[in-house]
């Protein structure tokens, strides 16, 4: 999985609309938590605050 440029974290509303299946792809299967927000992602590079599951 490519790193993405701006974490899942600080994506707006539209932005989950437009990029629906990068966003199901980073949360399969989840390794890691954005201990701020509390998503959770597959790689740590998605989110602003990770911390492994």
């Amino acid at each position: 999985m490519a790193k993405v440029k701006k974490s899942i974290c600080k994506w707006k509303k539209e932005k989950f609309k437009e990029r629906f299946s990068e966003l199901k792809k980073s949360m399969k299967s989840p390794k890691f938590i954005c201990s701020k927000c509390g998503r959770a992602a597959v790689e740590k590079g998605y989110l602003c605050k990770p911390e492994e599951l």
